[in-house]
């Protein structure tokens, strides 16, 4: 009986153990709020570990209709850029947000027609559909590049909002990060 015992004592620290060894930590995303004090605009992403950085850019002289362009890049993306391993390569698939002047007036199909080469319209991959963003009138469609992406373009009148998602496959964290991106956008 005493043996047993000792035999279903050391079974159990075994377990323990293994228990122990195989449990990994998994890194808990946080999320970020981003509110623009220059424009309307507000929109959530995930922060820290396993999220994405957030990089801005704000518009110089020779870009008269681009306010803005605000940039999340994966952390592990963004770290291989500063550590020099991308150097002379293409830059990570990214989640962008670029702001225009919207002078005309224009609706996100006219933008979109009218400014082929910010739409990357020329390459198109899907049918544009109509939605909403942030309870403003957008289109939204697939096209190749460098990546595949996913762009969807609102309007409140006073700006244009181009958002673009590339990424390397369906199964990406930018992919399935996109829409609940889009989803948290906001205007003041």
């Amino acid at each position: 009986m005493k043996k047993i015992f000792i035999w279903l004592l050391i079974l159990l620290a075994i377990g323990v153990g293994l228990y122990y060894w195989n449990t990994e930590e998994v890194p808990v995303p946080q999320v970020a709020v981003y509110n623009d004090s220059s424009l309307p605009l507000s929109f959530e992403y995930r922060d820290g570990q396993g999220g994405y950085v957030l990089l801005e850019q704000e518009t110089n002289e020779s870009q008269l209709t681009l306010v803005k362009t605000i940039i999340l890049m994966q952390e592990d993306d963004y770290q291989s850029i500063l550590s020099g391993e991308r150097d002379g390569g293409e830059g990570p698939p990214v989640i962008s947000l670029q702001t225009y002047n919207n002078s005309l007036g224009l609706t996100p199909e006219e933008w979109v027609k009218q400014n082929p080469g910010l739409s990357n319209f020329p390459l198109i991959m899907s049918d544009m559909m109509s939605t909403t963003v942030a309870g403003n009138p957008a289109v939204s469609y697939d096209a190749d590049g460098l990546y595949p992406n996913r762009s969807v373009i609102f309007s409140d009148r006073t700006f244009v909002y181009y958002v673009n998602g590339s990424y390397l496959d369906k199964d990406s964290d930018i992919y399935r990060d996109f829409q609940p991106f889009v989803d948290s956008i906001k205007l003041k």
